[in-house]
C-alpha cells in the first residue's frame, strides 16, 4: 500500500505511508498531483506544505514522493517564456491556471536541476551583534544586523540610510 493523505487543514496536508522520504522532498497529492513540500517528518508521517488550492483533497488520496527536493530544471527551454514559481508557463493560461499543469519538459542533455533552497555560499559568518552599516551611510550610524553582520536586502540598506539622516526626538543629529 502506498502513501496517502489522512488529513488536510487548508495547505497543510498530513500523509502516512512516506518511509524513506526527506525534508523539503517534493510530493504530488492527489488524483491532480498537486505539487507540495514536505516540513515535517515523524516516523512515516509527513507534513506537506501544499503549493496549491487543496479544495477536494480528502483523507484517503493518494501521496507520492518525487524523491528529491524543490528544484528547477534550468536551460534553453526556459528562453523567451513566462512561467509561475513551479516553472509553469503563463503565457495561454488564461485568469486561473489549471493545478494539474506541468513545467515544460526539459531536455535531460541540455537542462541542469538547481535546487532552490540551496544556501548562498559564504566566505565567513559574522557575529549577529556586529554593526551593519551600508557603504553610503555615515559611519557615525549603524544598527544590529541579524544577518551576518552585511545589509540582506535594498530595503535594509535605505532604512539604514534614513537612520542616520533623521533626527532624534530631541531634534540632535544621531551621533
Amino acid at each position: 500500500m502506498g502513501a496517502e493523505v489522512t488529513r488536510v487543514n487548508g495547505p497543510l496536508v498530513e500523509t502516512t505511508g512516506m518511509r524513506g522520504t526527506a525534508m523539503n522532498d517534493v510530493v504530488e497529492l492527489g488524483p491532480a498531483r498537486l505539487p507540495g513540500e514536505i516540513v515535517a517528518l515523524e516516523g512515516d508521517a509527513a507534513t506537506v506544505q501544499a503549493y496549491e488550492y487543496t479544495g477536494g483533497l480528502a483523507p484517503g488520496a493518494a501521496a507520492a514522493t518525487t524523491g528529491r527536493a524543490l528544484s528547477a530544471p534550468l536551460g534553453a527551454h526556459l528562453l523567451g517564456g513566462v512561467f509561475d514559481g513551479l516553472l509553469r508557463p503563463l503565457s495561454g493560461a488564461g485568469v486561473w491556471l489549471d493545478p494539474s499543469a506541468r513545467a515544460p519538459r526539459a531536455d535531460a542533455d541540455r537542462a541542469e536541476y538547481w535546487p532552490v533552497r540551496r544556501p548562498r555560499p559564504y566566505s565567513e559568518r559574522l557575529d549577529a551583534g556586529a554593526p551593519c552599516t551600508p557603504a553610503s551611510a555615515s559611519s557615525t550610524c549603524s544598527s544590529p544586523c541579524p544577518s551576518a553582520g552585511r545589509s540582506p536586502s535594498p530595503a535594509a540598506s535605505a532604512r539604514a540610510r534614513r537612520c542616520c539622516s533623521s533626527r532624534s526626538p530631541s531634534g540632535a543629529t544621531p551621533t
